[in-house]
């Protein structure tokens, strides 16, 4: 069954309420005894006495699975024979878990109402900051009873430094514990699990008790789903795609199992964010399901949702899945021309030109535990856009899927063979893309325990020797991986979220993880939480401290520039020998050719479609070209002498720009830096992003200019330029008037309105 029995549903509540009860009752007991808790400071104090100093990053190194300190001192008899197969490992080891935390259902391991109430004071990682904070309080407290600080209090605030370090320090270990017994679960229940091995049956029975423990978000049932024509299927169903895969899974007890196993097919997801505006969100996805239309997509879609998706919504969702259109876009003529290289005469257009798709609804609200955990319905940790992202990668229907977000624009026409058929891609089960690679997202200014908690990150919840000895994990390749960017040169982001590729059958242990990850308040110190924004960068994260692979899969390339190179004489001082390409979306091009684009952004489109006229201005502006010419002196007429005149060009304006204003004739890749570059005697850029700060009267998506020559011309770093042919350019104009277009559109009507409010 998918839902857990009524009966164990009953206990669980007795249980989890008498271990709050006790949990309030020791915190009181504690408080009414004075006793410096945990993590905040407050203003009670330990009686003076001898001080010994803790610090918190040498503390660390006695951190240990108990599990493993068991198995060490026990493997140091065997002798190199004595094999244990995976399975027995996994057996042997939540066997001994059951021991640490017995019972059934026992105890949580991850403690959801513990972890949502701990404040991490990160001036605790400082010991010089949190003394002169906690002075300067007790400055102000004694102030107004007439005492100053003396040699006592500072020896009493010497004394809770050491208390709330020492505290830290056991939910570090907490921490590191966890995640220890989550990536072993992972590892045996999600990843290398076999139904023949001889202790199969005790394995199900540890693994539906522990699951509970480390995962206790999770209720246990699936999303409900809508399809487009309003039908629903029952509770904990999913739609049925790749029959025979279904056909041959056997139910299991573990719930992350049996929602593995019933993943089926391949299929696009496309997230509902609780992000605003909400009506640009559903409109965004509209014109991509119209896009996907015209590329001939043939792979059904899921729209995941948090329960807020009204039914006017769906309606219009459905509208442009399923509505017949009289004609595409005229572009579509003129890409016909150019790729068969004759005149051609478009028809009426039919379902093989423009395919309906099929669209499905996912309710992500029956996944979350809320019977015995009310917190997870209200708390925002649960309900923000990190987490709705998160579970609508985890709880699709699909086994294989391409998560695409609602600014993202596909650009090439099939999408299995450039995302599902990608070799690296099938080897490692996932497949993520870079942001640009801006050097403004590098911390220059670190806050109190930045370096700290990315040292504990990375030296105690990835993999280690012994997981990888134990049960195959593997541990983090420094010297190849990635996500060093963000590690070892202090960038703050790497994942674009815009599309993602991801096999739930080898990455599912992974993105749970990373779900579990967003819920501590400590790793907001290292990646930044802003209420109401979304950043992706925990997905990484989960996988590396699964150890799927020993590196998280992304394409090599970093986000590219694509548009129109900006026009010689209009490129800014800085820029003689670079050119320059500026957009507010990007692209990404793929790691197989380095030349073909896979996808933009639709940054640019948004910022034109919001009625934003500075923005529209400054772009004319930027591709209007001055230029002398010789003409007759109106003064003199017959005169031979012609008098100059310099006269404005705005054709590309006119005949691209207004047509489209993300038209792709070229793609710039710019180089990758980790500091800018600066160069005595050239007028170069030190950086290969640059943000136009007051493009567009500072309204909309951020304006980036980027160039291919940063520093000095001859010894500093190039990016190179791709100038499109004809053809593939009237393919993506093709493809963004699609997203661009509505059908009534003029374009006339609209550089009138331009040059109207211009004037």
């Amino acid at each position: 069954m998918m839902s857990m029995s009524s009966v164990s549903r009953a206990r669980r509540v007795v249980f989890n309420a008498l271990r709050r009860l006790k949990f309030m009752l020791l915190t009181l007991a504690l408080l009414g005894l004075g006793v410096f808790f945990i993590l905040e400071p407050h203003n009670s104090r330990p009686e003076p006495g001898g001080v010994v100093d803790y610090d918190i990053m040498n503390a660390r190194s006695g951190f240990q699975n108990p599990i493993y300190k068991k198995w060490i001192k026990r493997d140091s008899r065997r002798t190199s024979k004595d094999v244990v197969p995976i399975s027995q490992a996994c057996t042997d080891y939540f066997t001994e878990l059951s021991r640490v935390y017995p019972g059934n259902p026992g105890s949580e391991i991850v403690d959801l109402e513990w972890i949502q109430s701990v404040n991490v004071n990160a001036d605790i990682y400082k010991k010089s900051k949190w003394i002169r904070e906690r002075k300067r309080s007790l400055r102000l407290e004694l102030h107004k009873i007439g005492k100053r600080v003396n040699d006592n209090h500072l020896k009493q605030l010497e004394e809770e430094f050491v208390v709330a370090s020492k505290e830290l320090s056991k939910f570090e270990s907490k921490i590191f514990e966890e995640f220890n017994h989550i990536k072993v679960f992972g590892t045996c229940y999600l990843e290398k699990w076999n139904e023949t091995s001889s202790p199969v049956d005790k394995l199900k029975k540890l693994g539906t008790n522990f699951e509970k423990r480390l995962y206790p978000w999770i209720s246990g049932e699936l999303p409900r789903f809508e399809n487009w024509r309003g039908d629903t299927l029952g509770p904990n169903e999913f739609p049925e795609f790749d029959k025979k895969k279904l056909e041959s899974y056997k139910e299991s007890e573990v719930f992350t199992r049996n929602l593995q196993g019933k993943s089926n097919g391949k299929g696009i997801v496309i997230p509902l964010l609780p992000v605003s505006p909400r009506d640009k969100q559903i409109e965004n996805i509209t014109r991509l399901i119209k896009v996907l239309r015209a590329m001939k997509n043939q792979f059904p879609i899921e729209v995941m949702h948090l329960g807020d998706l009204t039914k006017d919504e769906m309606k219009k969702i459905a509208f442009a899945a399923r509505t017949d259109i009289s004609r595409l876009p005229s572009s579509y003529k003129k890409y016909l021309e150019l790729k068969n290289k004759n005149s051609v005469e478009v028809s009426a257009v039919t379902n093989d030109d423009y395919p309906k798709q099929i669209i499905w609804f996912a309710d992500l609200t029956p996944v979350k535990n809320k019977q015995q955990h009310p917190l997870v319905s209200k708390a925002y940790s649960y309900n923000s856009p990190n987490f709705v992202l998160s579970m609508s990668t985890i709880f699709n229907s699909f086994e294989e899927s391409i998560v695409l977000g609602s600014s993202s624009i596909p650009l090439v026409e099939n999408l299995g063979k450039h995302f599902f058929e990608n070799d690296s891609y099938k080897q490692n089960g996932i497949l993520f893309f870079k942001n640009p690679s801006h050097y403004t997202t590098k911390v220059r200014r670190f806050p109190p325990g930045f370096h700290e908690v990315t040292n504990f990150i990375r030296a105690q919840l990835m993999p280690s020797q012994e997981d990888a000895v134990y049960f195959g994990i593997n541990m983090r390749d420094p010297e190849m991986s990635p996500t060093n960017r963000v590690f070892e040169e202090g960038f703050q982001d790497l994942l674009d979220p815009s599309v993602m590729v991801i096999n739930k059958s080898k990455v599912l242990s992974g993105l749970l993880i990373s779900s579990n990850f967003q819920l501590y308040k400590i790793f907001t110190t290292r990646f930044e939480s802003i209420k109401d924004e979304l950043n992706p960068e925990f997905l990484w994260v989960g996988q590396e401290i699964a150890g799927t692979n020993d590196r998280v899969n992304f394409n090599n390339n970093y986000a590219v520039s694509v548009g129109i190179l900006t026009p010689e004489m209009n490129k800014p001082s800085i820029a003689t020998m670079a050119q320059e390409l500026c957009s507010s979306s990007w692209g990404q091009l793929s790691d197989v050719d380095d030349f073909t684009l896979l996808y933009v952004t639709s940054h640019h489109l948004e910022n034109w479609r919001s009625d934003n006229m500075a923005f529209q201005l400054d772009l004319k502006a930027k591709f209007t070209t001055k230029e002398k010419e010789k003409v007759d002196n109106i003064f003199k007429p017959g005169d031979q002498e012609k008098t100059e005149m310099i006269r404005e060009n705005s054709s590309i304006f006119q005949n691209k720009i207004v047509s489209n204003p993300l038209y792709i004739e070229s793609i710039m890749r710019p180089p990758t830096i980790r500091d800018p570059i600066f160069s005595e005697g050239f007028r170069e850029p030190s950086q290969a992003w640059i943000k136009q700060e007051e493009f567009g009267a500072y309204k909309g998506n951020p304006y980036w200019c980027s160039y291919d020559v940063v520093g000095n011309p001859v010894t500093g770093e190039r990016g190179t330029v791709i100038n499109l042919s004809d053809v593939t350019q009237a393919w993506y104009k093709f493809i963004l008037d699609v997203w661009y277009r509505d059908e009534h559109q003029d374009e006339e009507n609209m550089m009138n309105e331009i040059i109207e409010e211009e004037s």
